[in-house]
């Protein structure tokens, strides 16, 4: 409630990037405790065009400091880094639940961006069986590289 209140307060304060020039849903995403806030971020980013028109509040946007150019919700979806991977796969698997929910996840978004690409490690276990239930057609027709996706599980 504390960080809905400081939106709704300073809602300009969504757009400002740190030191990484990451936007505040960006920064979120990368840390188990900050996690959560993801989603109040992005649905109140999307009323103020965070990220730009169509960018979902910053969950399109691309990430700098992301591998690869990821975005948002490539980065949610990936293992991260961390010493224990259950509380980060936890937390956001949880994030995504309530992205869902709240209609900023989309089915078509497993595809179009790649998640269960993003998901195949080992520390976002709990990520990847979520997306797979959600949209199994991906199994069969997600790429990597060019090849099934099977090859990405066994390099990872």
């Amino acid at each position: 409630d504390t960080v809905k209140e400081l939106i709704l307060g300073i809602p300009d304060a969504l757009s400002v990037k740190n030191e990484g020039d990451q936007l505040p849903v960006q920064s979120a995403v990368w840390h188990s405790d900050s996690t959560k806030y993801v989603p109040i971020l992005a649905k109140e980013g999307i009323k103020h065009e965070v990220g730009g028109r169509g960018m979902r509040g910053g969950l399109l946007a691309v990430d700098p400091i992301s591998h690869n150019g990821k975005n948002t919700l490539q980065v949610l979806a990936s293992s991260g880094i961390s010493s224990d991977p259950i509380p980060r796969d936890t937390a956001c698997l949880e994030a995504m639940k309530e992205l869902r929910k709240e209609n900023m996840l989309w089915k078509k978004d497993i595809k179009d961006h790649h998640l269960l690409y993003s998901s195949c490690y080992p520390g976002s276990k709990m990520r990847w069986e979520y997306l797979t239930e959600w949209d199994p057609d991906c199994l069969m027709t997600g790429t990597f590289r060019d090849l099934p996706l099977s090859h990405a599980i066994f390099q990872h």
